[in-house]
Formats: structure tokens, C-alpha cells, sequence
């Protein structure tokens, strides 16, 4: 068997994009932006019928660490596996076409990697959220700080926030089987399970990534994230049957809160509030904390549009901008 040899100082991003014109240049400016520079990046158009190709290839012309391939649409999954597959880094480093970096995501997430031991291998980072127009809408969206053996904590919680956050050896991804194509939401979730029950973490405890959080994304579908994430819970029990059930109560815990938010988000407030009904029932002891203050605030503050989740609602959201062109610190609080 012929071994494909990979360049172990390389990173490859992966950015999957489907009619992605409106937000697709602010992404790969951000890319272009890193202070780590040995990077390819590619971008699969996953069968785009709007400018996404063209905006794609303007990029290319001008920097050529870029390169674009187009395929029919299958997918993000497919589309990050289309270009690992052809990827040359040693290191893979996946941004959503909608997503934001930091400048110095890449190099912060590389130096904890080489600093690391060769068991480490993934390293995560901190992020926020961001609405269209680029403004901080929830600054602690992902701020973990597990790592080491994160397995459990995993299958409990997508750690990264995003298929946006993390930089992955090539011989984890591949050994991990890739992003479950069958799946359309939660598919990067899922890998970093898999990934996390074979090899050990490190995380970047700074905010590096901007999670853009849009109204017509995927998670729009709630019922088709609902049934993606009720599969991979299928998945875990099949792979690792002796997991434990207080770990299956806690997923089945953060997944109907965060059911309950993507409700509240569209003003589906019935849907919202059994959603949320159904985490307390797994985590009885989380209704009686600031929890339920912080879901009726959710609840208030979509009701009157304000679309901030720092329930502040008198201070303006903070520009992005001014955080990536700023010395980093974390947001998370």
C-alpha cells in the first residue's frame, strides 16, 4: 500500500461553501488575514447557484495558497471531506464559509499543538457569537476550558461551539473516518466525538472565532437538527454501549436547551419553553439556579426582537472588527 506523505509545517484550511456570496469574502479575508502564513486553503463549492465560485476565484487569482473546487450539492460533510481528501497540511483547520477568524488563530492554536505532547490530537479555542452584520451577540457562545481526556464531556457537549474552532492532525481526522456524510446538521459534532474518543485535547483559552448566527442557517430546519442529533445519540449508544447514563442524561440535557434557544430564536415560544421543560427533566437541578431567569430573559428578549444574548439590552453590540484588530483576551464571563 502507498502511503501519501503530507507536509507536517502545512495547515489546511477546509472552507465548505454553498450560496455563500453575501458572507464568503469577510471568511477568506480572515484567512488571508493569519499571521501564520504556510497555509492552502480550499474552498469546495458544494454546488452553488449564486456568486460563491466567482468570489472564491477572485481570491485565488490574487493569493495563490487558495484554490477552489466544485462538486454537486452533497452537503457540508462532503464538502469538508472533498478537501481533506486532496489536502497537502499535516494539519487540518476547517472555517465555515460564514464564520470569522481572530488573525492569530491559527499560529495561538499552533503553538499549543507543538507544545503539546503527540497524544493531543485536536486543539480547540474560544468564540463568540455574531449576527449578519458582523456585531457580538453572545460573547461567551463557546468558552470551555476542558481538556486532556474530553471524551464524556464531548458526547455531552459540542466543546469547539463549531466545525469553525479547531485545528486537527490529519492522522486523527483520518483515522476518525472523516464527517458523517449521512449527516446534514451536527456533522462536525460528531467527528470531534469520534476524534475525542481516540486521542486527547488541548484548548486556546482565548476568543479566536466569530460563530456567525444566522436566521436562514441550516438550524433554521429545527426538526431536521432535532432528528440529526437524536442519530449521532443512536451512534454513541451503539459505538460505546457501556457509556455512562449520567452522560446521556446530560447530552439529552444540553441538546433540548439548545432546541429550546433555536425555538426562542424564531419566536416559537410553545415549542421553546417544552424544549426547555424536557432539559430540566434530565437536569432537575439546573430548574432551580439562574436558569430559569436566563430563559425567561431569552424569552423577553426575542419577544421584543433585541436579538442580544448577554441580556444587557441597554448597551450596544460590540463590532467584531474591533476585537480581531485588537491584542486578544478572552470574552467569555
Amino acid at each position: 500500500m502507498t502511503m501519501t506523505c503530507h507536509n507536517e509545517g502545512l495547515v489546511s484550511v477546509i472552507v465548505p461553501a454553498w450560496n455563500a456570496e453575501r458572507y464568503i469574502s469577510r471568511t477568506l479575508r480572515s484567512i488571508m488575514a493569519q499571521t501564520h502564513r504556510q497555509l492552502e486553503v480550499l474552498v469546495v463549492d458544494d454546488g452553488s447557484t449564486d456568486g460563491t465560485y466567482e468570489i472564491a476565484q477572485a481570491f485565488a487569482r490574487q493569493d495563490s495558497r487558495f484554490q477552489v473546487l466544485r462538486q454537486a450539492n452533497r452537503g457540508a460533510a462532503a464538502a469538508r471531506n472533498r478537501g481533506a481528501a486532496i489536502a497537502r497540511g499535516g494539519l487540518l483547520a476547517p472555517c465555515d464559509s460564514d464564520d470569522l477568524w481572530h488573525p492569530e488563530k491559527i499560529s495561538r492554536q499552533l503553538a499549543t499543538m507543538r507544545a503539546a505532547s503527540a497524544k493531543i490530537g485536536f486543539v480547540y479555542c474560544h468564540s463568540v457569537g455574531i449576527n449578519e452584520e458582523d456585531m457580538i451577540i453572545f460573547p461567551n457562545w463557546a468558552c470551555s476550558t476542558v481538556a486532556g481526556d474530553v471524551f464524556h464531556r464531548m458526547v455531552e457537549d459540542n466543546l469547539p461551539g463549531s466545525g469553525s474552532g479547531v485545528l486537527i492532525r490529519r492522522e486523527v481526522f483520518e483515522a476518525a473516518g472523516g464527517y458523517p456524510e449521512d449527516l446534514r446538521y451536527g456533522d462536525e459534532w460528531q467527528l470531534h466525538i469520534a476524534i475525542a474518543a481516540a486521542s486527547k485535547c488541548a484548548v486556546v483559552p482565548t476568543c479566536l472565532v466569530a460563530y456567525r448566527l444566522r436566521q436562514d442557517s441550516l438550524t433554521s430546519n429545527i426538526p431536521g437538527v432535532a432528528d440529526d442529533l437524536a442519530r449521532t445519540t443512536r451512534w454513541i449508544e451503539k459505538t460505546w454501549p457501556t457509556i455512562p447514563e449520567e452522560v446521556l442524561r446530560r447530552r439529552a440535557y444540553i441538546i433540548n436547551r439548545y432546541l429550546a434557544f433555536l425555538f426562542a430564536r424564531h419566536r416559537l415560544f410553545g415549542a421553546a419553553l417544552r424544549c426547555q421543560l424536557k432539559a430540566w427533566h434530565h437536569d432537575p437541578q439546573r430548574a432551580f439556579g439562574r436558569e430559569p431567569l436566563e430563559f425567561l430573559l431569552l424569552m423577553l428578549g426575542e419577544g421584543l426582537g433585541l436579538k442580544r444574548y448577554y441580556y444587557r439590552f441597554w448597551r450596544k453590540p460590540q463590532p467584531w472588527m474591533e476585537i480581531a484588530q485588537r491584542p486578544i483576551k478572552s470574552l467569555c464571563g
